[in-house]
């Protein structure tokens, strides 16, 4: 049974975290596609694109290519 305060109890609250999530993994997609990682990262604090849902998805994409053996992918993902 869910708490009262949940997501399970609030469905925008999970709306706008699907959303969130989304967003995130288009805009990780355009940071590790990019020829030039560092402009598209400068363009995307100018348009406010980075938040705490993108960091999350970064941070795992670090954590499972550590635990798959991916060190030089993990490495790439860290010096963005």
């Amino acid at each position: 049974m869910a708490r009262p305060g949940t997501v399970h109890n609030c469905p925008e609250a999970y709306d706008k975290l699907q959303a969130d999530m989304e967003t995130a993994k288009a805009n990780l997609t355009k940071i590790l596609t990019s020829k030039d990682v560092k402009a598209t990262l400068l363009d995307m604090v100018e348009q406010n694109e980075l938040n705490r849902s993108i960091l999350a998805l970064l941070d795992e994409n670090i954590s499972n290519a550590s635990k798959g053996n991916r060190v030089r992918y993990a490495e790439n993902i860290l010096s963005i």
